[in-house]
């Protein structure tokens, strides 16, 4: 059984792959499945929320209504959304906060002139990766059936629907969120042990790893 939580993200993948008529190609299971894929989803332990102050009484004031998630803490960068419905805010005290509002898709929470910093832990998703992944199930799924034939003098295109369907795919995977990764170079001095021959210590051993003639030293 899928997560209660994330019955409104389901939805808007399966709406996402023109999934919705009966029958249906995915179950539920399925899209959080690809959902929780590591590659999809990130888990964030109280990172601080970006708050945008509203101004009152022609600048003598300040109140602290609207708090939004940005990776970069920049105010100006616009927010990531796509929340699962479990998120907690915190404030600095560790004391759990209720919003006055919630828009998980966005990534926007509003209070009553909460006072910062708002920290948020939970998981979202990338659903423009979810969604190009589960398409791309789609059009294999259905490249045995859908073909072109003729028959009685008609002519009938199927395929039309799996070319829609890839031009989708590409359509989100333009949209899907960047990939951040660290690689290291082993024939670069920094990037490995001193004394080690590039590539040789996992091939001389815990043992042998500082012996002249085996490491090419």
């Amino acid at each position: 059984m899928p997560r209660s939580s994330m019955a409104a993200l389901i939805a808007r993948v399966r709406l996402m792959i023109f999934d919705t008529a009966s029958p249906q190609l995915f179950t539920d299971d399925n899209i959080q499945d690809k959902l929780d894929d590591p590659q999809v989803r990130q888990d964030i332990v109280e990172f601080p929320l970006v708050p945008r102050p509203t101004y009152t009484n022609s600048g003598a004031s300040i109140q602290w209504n609207d708090y939004y998630y940005s990776p970069s803490l920049d105010p100006s960068d616009p927010p990531r959304g796509n929340w699962e419905d479990s998120v907690a805010l915190i404030w600095t005290d560790f004391s759990p906060l209720t919003p006055a509002t919630s828009e998980l898709i966005l990534g926007h929470w509003t209070f009553n002139n909460q006072l910062p910093t708002i920290f948020i832990k939970g998981s979202r998703y990338d659903v423009y990766r979810a969604a190009a992944d589960l398409l791309d199930y789609k059009v294999a799924a259905l490249a045995a059936t859908q073909i072109d034939f003729t028959a009685d003098g008609q002519s009938f295109h199927l395929s039309q629907q799996l070319t829609f369907l890839q031009k989708t795919s590409g359509d989100y995977r333009r949209k899907q969120e960047a990939r951040i990764g660290a690689h290291g170079r082993s024939d670069a001095q920094s990037e490995r042990g001193v004394g080690l021959a590039p590539n040789q210590a996992e091939l001389a051993g815990p043992v042998s790893a500082n012996v002249p003639f085996l490491t090419g030293e």
